[in-house]
Parts: structure tokens; sequence; C-alpha cells
């Protein structure tokens, strides 16, 4: 198995992980045409919203930090469409679309790693400011957590640069730190890779399927909520 430091930090994922499973907020072209029509009487052509959803994926995918305006500005483009001041417009989208809620579970667990001294930071590929993704940590009560967000850092997973920046904020060795999330490549592999220990949320697992370990000695969770100090610290034979 691999050998780690005793863990003194941890990075967390967000969507699928620190989340409730299934339950998503997303920037929808039906909700964009809304707020450009409610927010700044605003009338678009009727495929718009189509247009929107076609592209979305093209940009959001990347989380950097001018992809959603430039996904706007490029539907807006293909539309015909001119569009008020661009930085009014992505407020106001991701005011009307709201984040992803948070398990009371995971919020909990993660409550009791802080609670025990852990460094507890969250690592989320985001088009959202960061701003808005700290106000939804605050609101369930993990105000502490260090925001590690791609549309902030200009850097998304598997970018080594992201994972570069966890450790500089966690402020410890790579190895004491532990990355957890539901995507196996960017939340698992590539942060061993960065030198880290690892831990796979893997919500496809029935819910209540108790903690296991693979052959590395790799953590492999149901949900978040299972998490304790105590599986994250390194296994002894």
């Amino acid at each position: 198995m691999s050998v780690h430091s005793p863990i003194q930090a941890v990075a967390i994922d967000f969507a699928g992980t620190l989340t409730l499973p299934k339950e998503r907020r997303r920037p929808t072209g039906p909700l964009v045409q809304q707020v450009l029509l409610q927010t700044f009487g605003l009338e678009v052509p009727e495929s718009f919203a189509p247009c929107y959803d076609r592209s979305m994926w093209r940009w959001y995918e990347e989380s950097l930090p001018d992809s959603f305006a430039e996904l706007l500005a490029a539907v807006a483009d293909d539309q015909g469409v001119r569009l008020p001041g661009m930085d009014a417009v992505v407020n106001a989208v991701w005011e009307a679309t709201g984040d992803h809620p948070i398990d009371p579970a995971a919020a909990e667990a993660v409550r009791a790693l802080h609670g025990a001294g852990l460094t507890c930071l969250l690592a989320s590929n985001t088009c959202r400011p960061r701003a808005y993704r700290a106000r939804t940590l605050t609101d369930a009560g993990l105000s502490f957590m260090i925001p590690v967000c791609s549309s902030d850092i200009g850097a998304a997973k598997p970018d080594v640069a992201f994972y570069d920046r966890v450790i500089e904020l966690a402020n410890v060795a790579p190895a004491a730190i532990c990355f957890l999330g539901d995507n196996m490549h960017r939340d698992v592999v590539s942060p061993i890779h960065a030198g880290m220990a690892a831990a796979h949320v893997n919500t496809k697992r029935d819910a209540g399927s108790p903690p296991e370990r693979m052959a590395d000695g790799t953590l492999v969770l149901s949900r978040l909520s299972q998490l304790t100090v105590d599986l994250l610290q390194p296994r002894t034979r």
C-alpha cells in the first residue's frame, strides 16, 4: 500500500461530493432568457435558449475565469443579440441560478474534521465567481473552508496548477493532504500524481455500503458523510 504522512488537511470536491446527490443548479437557456427579459427588458429570439443549451458545455466544462462570459457572448453573437454590460448580466444570471445545495450530513462530517484540527479546503471546478461559492459555504455553516475555485485561480482540475494551488493554501506537505471527490481522474488519480493522498466518493455505490480501501490503501466512500478523522489516517499492517 502507499505510505502517507498523517493527514493534516482535506481538499473536498463540491458538486457530486459535498452536495446533495443529483440536485444541481445550473444556468439553463430558458433561465438566461428569463433574466434578460425580466432584469434588463431584453427580448431575444426563440432560438436563443436552444442555442445556449447546445453550446453551454463547450465553455462550462472549462470553468475558467471568463468561461461563462465567453459563452454568453458567443451565443449572443450567433443570435444577433446585443447584451447590456456583461458583468451585470453574469451577476444577474448567477443570482437567479443559485448554487447546488450542500448535503447537511456531508457538512456535518466536514465540521467534525475542522473541529479535530484539520485544515479544510474546497476544491472546485466552477464557472461561478469565488464569492458565490464562498457564500454557499457560509450559508451551510462551512465558512472555515478555504475555497479553491477554478474560476478564481485560472486553472481547473486536472491541470497541475490547480493542485499546486491546493497544496500552497493547505500549507502542509502534499502527502499530508487527502483529496476527496467523485471523479476518479480529477479527484483521485491526478491528486495522487501530485503527491497527495486521495479518497473516492463513489455515489454509485449503495448509500449503506461501508467504507473500503483500494489495494494501495486509497479510501472508497459511498457518501462524504461517512468520512471520519480515523478513516483519513494511514493504514498500518
